[in-house]
């Protein structure tokens, strides 16, 4: 895993911000390893909600797409990450939106195992 998306995971601001201070672009890097996708997605997976508000901050895109078409607030229903699900919508992210199996994120939220932080009942009430 990149640094950034090993930051972003890690819920380490301070690494994010030494990484973005020296390159600002790497916000929108891809990653092929799992989580796919750009920091926001592996932030938003792992619960790492200081860093995804940081990421936001810097400018990551809320509703960009990983190879396979997810959202970053997708990653997050996946993962019952509630409180990142919380950050996104109220950051206007698009809870409409469908991956490349025309999956909303609302489903993501219900293909759930329980797993440490999670709380799929709470993401889906929200």
């Amino acid at each position: 895993m990149a640094p950034v998306h090993e930051a972003a995971r890690r819920n380490d601001v301070e690494e994010l911000r030494r990484l973005l201070d020296e390159e600002p672009g790497l916000v929108e890097a891809e990653s092929d390893e799992w989580p796919s996708g750009r920091p926001l997605h592996v932030a938003c997976s792992a619960g790492s909600i200081e860093a995804a508000c940081y990421l936001l901050d810097r400018g990551a895109a809320i509703d960009s797409r990983n190879s396979y078409g997810e959202t970053p607030l997708m990653r997050a229903c996946l993962m019952g990450r509630v409180e990142v699900v919380r950050l996104l919508l109220v950051r206007m992210a698009d809870p409409t939106l469908t991956d490349q199996r025309s999956t909303a994120a609302l489903m993501w939220a219900s293909y759930y195992d329980e797993r440490p932080g999670s709380d799929h009942v709470a993401v889906i009430r929200l």
